[in-house]
């Protein structure tokens, strides 16, 4: 009995690696088997029991593996005697053995479905980058009658009117994107004095859409216990004396009483409002349309090829293209005017020259398969999906977690994808790198569409297309599931689901109810509320990714989380934590760790036990003063973000955390210093904030930046501590060729000490020349340092585009060493506040004609303006605000002169007695000018600003009637100065 036990302990690994051969030699056919699934039920019904035993194969393994790394390093007998009873090594073993034997029984089905060894041509690109939208084929005319209608509408409409504008056609017909179109043409801009863009999709709450467009308008949200009467109140102020345009994408409701509710609230508020409306449903399209829906037809055919070629080719008119173009115009006819299924198919074949592929896709038997109404888009979005590559395409099918039209933020996704092993994380894997590689890939596929960028360019959250959608629920079927919004109550998650989300806005505590078969198979349980959750989430043995936002009154239920020894990915964010419990450090397997926003005041310091911890976000924790010494044993850790919480000092265990690379400590002012020793952490590549400290109270220096040269993005320095300009040329900034943003600051700029060696300190802080923004923050020195004064400006700074200059107090002169018609070629941001001694600013400033916008505030001594402000052709931003020693102001633009200035703002100069040159200044579309009694300018010149929308002047001044009408009546000073 002895001899059999032990035997079974020793072939569990035998087992194990025979259940990786099996597997292999399946994936080889996988790719062919979820093709011939559409065509083939019972390759589908293969496919289901091959999943369904590869998930308790996956389940089977990880409590392996688990063991096995909180085993001692010993032999393969000893460890089970060291790590856990052999009773339940015994248990494990068996059911390797079971599922061994399950899915080789599996696999022997294969042979009799005749599947191929069929692998998906890799698309060969740059996934750093992301193609531009193409330009729009086909809908001029449809453009122009919408927008004609529209403007008619309002002409011959009252005050108060309601105009509403179905656009009606099938889904994939571009329906948002010609709302688009309509919604950003400059007529429509010039004509409506407010816009709001707002997606419904399912659900058409009258409260939620009231409450965006009173966002939208007045910047302000309404309040979480709102009643709908104390919300339309609100929205009828906000709208009140505004001519608006809103339009609501994707619209599916048929209860006309919402309708007449809705439109109801808009009448007494708006001065008038027209309603853009795209929708499927022709039902649709009656109750809510006053006009006739404006039915959208399917793309002529060479419309529809002119948009797939520009999707799948560089350069259309190369001949040797021919081929492939001729191949593409059988495709195109397949996609039946629908400009998705075109998009989506020139996206797939973009990267990819094997004449064979592209005739694989036109001969394609998906293409018959029949799909009832909107059987036209379905194949080709399926198409696009098969030949994606096997990881690919089980990410694109996770996002089928999320409710439709969700946006959804990079960073999480690709986190969550990681915890669901759908992406690789050995030790050398980086977020940045495979899961970059993945989200731009789907991106790159029109799989997802980004949503918004930052200033780089680079996509930061996206969505999915609610076809996409369609097709990527269909894939995982009864496994993702989720609801969305509402009073929810209780809420039952389905026996089958391994995925569930739900998103609610319920004003009472919401209760998650699950069966035992939904406790065994569950993998992902995502809360997003703002309220108590009751849900006893510990019973989920198979949990891999646990995220929860604005569930409150958690800390009972944490107190067993170490239980769940599969989780990967815990993010409670939101949820009111003041601790954690200790057993958070038996979560052997957690790799993402999200706490931010919360009330901690300490954590655990079983913390450091989750070795295989890879990213720990703690932002947002105010109270969070101190991080515990046993944060060192964190040796996998990539990323450490503690934004804006309340550190006073790092432990100095945290530079033994050799494989982090960001550390994100943006915000952390309480900060008294760096630990020693942070210079030897030489692969960090993020460091937002390093404080200089005093190194005799233990803090590290400056010098400690000498080695990070792998520094990249944005970087803060706060140098009060910086005694000489040899420690601070010993911090190599010049070396640092990855930084844009370089901030250099001080804190204590009013003391003797700091003041007397500042000059000298910012003379050894010269950045490389490739950083593209610089602020100088309270330097306290009453001139700059030689570099500063940038003497030849296009070899020392020539991607410098923004350049910020606060509160320098003592600031007295600044010299430019510039030579006639030298500038900064790139600038396009000059910001100068508080500088309170600056009497005059450099005459070179004027040869900055790439700049763009110009910001002189609260410079109490500032007498003066450089003359030639003509010169900067390229300034659309000009703000001169608390300025009381300012007499004049130079022309702005001179007559025949084309000017670029689209906002102009002068307050709180008291002393400013020019005449303002209004008439030449032909592009402005926003005016301020108020207390400024002295200021002159004609009112009369205001009829030359065809352009202007917003206009704020002294309320006693009468204006002409024919700028009134062009203006926004009852304008707020807010508004333009979020402009």
């Amino acid at each position: 009995m002895a001899e059999r036990e032990l035997s079974l302990l020793w072939n569990a690994k035998s087992d194990m690696e025979s259940l990786a051969s099996t597997l292999t030699t399946i994936q080889a056919v996988l790719a062919d088997a979820e093709t011939k699934q559409f065509t083939d039920n019972a390759i589908k019904v293969w496919l289901a029991k091959l999943e369904d035993a590869a998930f308790k194969a996956d389940d089977i393994l990880d409590e392996w593996a688990t063991d096995e790394s909180l085993a001692p390093h010993c032999s393969c007998s000893s460890s089970f005697n060291y790590a856990k009873p052999i009773m339940s090594r015994r248990k494990i073993a068996k059911e390797i053995k079971a599922i061994r034997e399950r899915i080789e029984g599996i696999a022997e089905e294969r042979s009799k479905f005749h599947l191929s060894n069929h692998q998906i041509t890799q698309m060969n690109r740059e996934t750093s980058s992301f193609p531009n939208e193409p330009q729009i084929y086909g809908r001029d005319l449809d453009k122009e009658n919408i927008i004609n209608s529209l403007l008619e509408s309002q002409n011959i409409g009252g005050d108060g009117d309601v105009s509403v504008f179905p656009i009606l056609g099938m889904g994939g017909l571009g329906k948002t994107t010609l709302a688009q179109i309509v919604y950003n043409d400059e007529r429509v801009l010039k004509h409506f004095d407010t816009r709001v863009w707002y997606c419904v999709s399912d659900d058409f709450d009258v409260k939620k859409i009231s409450k965006a467009i009173v966002k939208s308008v007045s910047g302000c949200s309404c309040g979480p216990d709102d009643t709908l009467e104390d919300v339309q109140v609100r929205l009828r102020e906000a709208l009140r004396g505004r001519r608006l345009l809103l339009v609501l994408d994707d619209v599916w409701t048929e209860k006309q009483e919402l309708w007449k509710k809705f439109k109801n609230s808009l009448l007494s508020g708006a001065k008038g409002a027209s309603i853009i409306v795209t929708t499927r449903l022709p039902i649709v399209a009656d109750i809510a349309g006053i006009a006739q829906a404006y039915e959208l037809s399917p793309l002529h055919n060479d419309d529809c090829l002119l948009l797939f070629q520009s999707y799948a080719f560089k350069n259309v008119g190369d001949q040797s293209n021919q081929e492939f173009m001729e191949i593409g115009r059988q495709i195109v006819k397949k996609c039946g005017g629908l400009p998705l299924a075109a998009r989506a198919l020139g996206s797939l074949l973009r990267s990819t020259r094997d004449i064979g592929q592209w005739e694989r896709i036109r001969d394609s038997e998906i293409w018959n398969l029949p799909e009832g109404k909107e059987d036209t888009i379905l194949p080709a979005l399926r198409l696009s999906y098969n030949y994606l590559s096997p990881r690919l395409r089980q990410c694109f099918a996770y996002c089928s977690l999320f409710p439709k039209d969700y946006e959804m933020e990079k960073e999480e996704l690709i986190l969550i994808w990681m915890a669901n092993g759908l992406i690789p994380t050995d030790q050398r894997t980086d977020l940045g790198v495979v899961g970059n590689e993945i989200f731009n890939g789907l991106l790159w596929h029109s799989m997802l569409e980004g949503k918004w960028r930052d200033g780089d360019g680079n996509v930061k959250t996206c969505r999915m297309h609610d076809l996409l959608h369609d097709l990527a629920s269909s894939i995982l079927k009864s496994h993702c599931s989720h609801l969305e919004y509402g009073s929810l109550g209780d809420l039952h998650i389905p026996d089958k689901a391994r995925h569930f989300s739900v998103i609610s806005e319920t004003d009472s505590e919401l209760h998650i109810n699950q069966s035992r078969q939904s406790q065994q198979s569950l993998r992902t349980l995502m809360v997003d509320c703002s309220y108590p959750i009751l849900v006893d989430f510990t019973h989920f043995t198979c949990l891999r990714t646990l995220h929860m936002t604005g569930a409150f009154e958690l800390s009972k239920r944490l107190s067993a989380i170490g239980d769940l020894k599969h989780l990967r990915y815990l993010s409670l964010v939101s949820c009111r934590l003041e601790s954690l419990p200790k057993s958070i450090g038996k979560l052997g397997n957690l790799q993402i760790l999200n706490l931010e926003d919360n009330d901690l005041q300490a954590l655990p310091s079983s913390i450091g036990d989750l070795k295989k911890l890879r990213y720990l976000f703690l932002s947002g924790n105010s109270s969070l003063t101190s991080l515990p010494k046993s944060i060192g044993g964190l040796k996998s850790l990539l990323a450490l973000r503690v934004r804006f919480c309340g550190l006073k000092a790092l432990p100095e265990s945290i530079t033994s955390l050799h494989s982090l690379r960001h550390l994100h400590t943006r915000g952390c002012y309480d900060l008294k210093g760096m630990p020693n020793g942070i210079g030897s952490m030489t692969g960090l590549q993020t460091l937002s904030y390093f404080k200089v400290g005093e190194e005799k109270r233990g803090f590290a220096g400056i010098r400690e930046l000498q080695g990070l040269n792998l520094l990249k993005g944005k970087l803060r320095i706060g140098l009060d501590h910086v005694k000489c300009v040899e420690d601070a040329r010993g911090a190599c900034l010049m070396s640092k060729t990855r930084l844009s943003t370089l901030t250099l600051w001080w804190i204590y700029w009013y003391e003797d000490a700091v003041r007397s060696r500042s000059k000298e300190v910012l003379e050894g802080l010269q950045p490389h020349p490739n950083i593209k923004e610089l602020g100088i923050l309270y330097y306290p020195g009453a001139e700059f340092p030689t570099w500063m004064q940038m003497g030849d400006p296009l070899s020392s700074f020539p991607r410098l585009s923004h350049l910020s200059l606060h509160s320098l107090y003592n600031l007295e002169e600044w010299l430019l060493d510039w030579k006639e018609n030298e500038s900064l070629p790139a600038l396009q941001s000059l910001e100068l506040y508080w500088c309170s001694q600056l009497k005059s600013l450099p005459v070179q400033l004027c040869n900055l004609t790439s700049l763009k916008s110009l910001h002189i505030v609260f410079c109490d001594h500032l007498l003066s303006l450089p003359l030639e402000l003509t010169r900067l052709t390229s300034l659309e931003r000009l703000t001169i605000g608390h300025c009381p020693s300012l007499r004049s102001l130079p022309c702005l633009a001179m007559q025949g002169q084309k000017s670029s200035l689209r906002l102009l703002d002068i307050f709180l100069c008291e002393e400013l007695t020019s005449q303002l040159e209004l008439q030449h200044l032909t592009a402005l579309e926003a005016l301020q000018l108020s207390d400024c009694s002295k200021l002159k300018y004609s009112i009369q010149d205001l009829h030359y600003l065809t352009a202007l929308k917003f206009l704020t002047v002294d309320p006693s001044i009468d204006l002409p009637e024919s700028v009134k009408a062009r203006v926004l009546d009852g304008f707020y000073n807010h508004n333009l100065i979020s402009w």
